[in-house]
């Protein structure tokens, strides 16, 4: 009788069939058997220490990475947060903006300047809204309420240098570029959906995005 091939069992259905198994008529495919449900286990072990490092926080048994979920949660509420904080800087430099829309033709020293004062604008909002957090715990207001911070990869919480010079402004800086700025912006994007689950800035700044654990 020829032996089944077991190479394309799951888990569950090797240990089934070691279940249903006669292992005194059949000691060769019973052993056979054990050495596949040990190598299935050793592999499943391996694939919750690569994707999910299981890690209890708040008594709840999570992912040490956090999950893209709380991430886009935490994005949508900072872009609101900054969406709101941009409305002072158009009121204000709207007649800057008048200037340019009445030139005649494209004036390079009204444009370089309404790039730099936006750009200096967002950055100052930025610190502001975000800088105590950051620098007491790797937070903005989304990752506040989403209770996850920006973390090393040994899991210790990112400092303001390393989050603000190494993982924020680089990233704004390549956002801002004409014409590749946004390819930058959609790769950075896509880099979340890869195993380790960190976007192309987390790996510029050799950072994660994880869960802050609370005092029980």
């Amino acid at each position: 009788m020829t032996s089944p091939n077991y190479t394309d069992y799951s888990l569950a259905e090797l240990r089934e069939a070691l279940l249903v198994i006669d292992a005194d008529a059949y000691p060769e495919r019973a052993a056979q058997l054990k050495q596949r449900i040990s190598e299935a286990q050793a592999a499943h072990q391996e694939r919750l220490q690569n994707d999910a490092e299981l890690d209890e926080i708040n008594d709840i048994q999570r992912f040490a990475v956090a999950r893209r979920r709380e991430r886009f949660a935490a994005a949508l509420i900072d872009m609101l947060v900054n969406a709101l904080a941009t409305i002072p800087f158009w009121i204000i430099a709207s007649p800057l903006f008048q200037q340019l829309s009445n030139t005649e033709q494209n004036d390079l020293s009204v444009l370089t300047q309404a790039f730099f004062w936006g750009l200096g604008y967002g950055i100052l909002m930025f610190v502001i809204l975000n800088g105590y957090l950051i620098a007491t715990r790797a937070q903005t207001i989304g990752k506040y309420f989403l209770n996850i911070q920006v973390q090393t990869l040994n899991s210790q919480p990112a400092t303001f240098s390393r989050y603000v010079f190494r993982r924020h402004l680089p990233i704004l800086l390549a956002y801002s570029l004409p014409v590749v700025g946004a390819g930058i912006a959609l790769v950075d994007i896509l880099f979340i959906f890869g195993k380790p689950r960190r976007c192309l800035h987390d790996h510029v700044a050799n950072t994660q995005v994880g869960y802050i654990a609370q005092p029980k």
